[in-house]
């Protein structure tokens, strides 16, 4: 048995499965709710954190905001 075959049979026993459905949905539900907030955060021009630039990260942070290009 190749392991193309044997995947085949894992990914139908899978989608059989009713309870497998249940935890694919809810961890896309999920999924939906963490990246929705950091999204709209990104999307209205806003920054991700508010970190003072005395710090290395805050520096970091601070210098990919005024380049436009990783904020768009």
């Amino acid at each position: 048995m190749e392991l193309s075959d044997r995947l085949n049979e894992l990914h139908a026993k899978a989608r059989a499965n009713t309870w497998m459905g249940y935890f694919t949905t809810f961890t896309r539900l999920a999924l939906i709710a963490g990246f929705l907030p950091a999204g709209y955060v990104k999307i209205i021009g806003e920054r991700f954190t508010d970190l003072h630039n005395n710090q290395p990260m805050g520096h970091y942070l601070e210098a990919i905001h005024h380049t436009g290009y990783y904020y768009t």
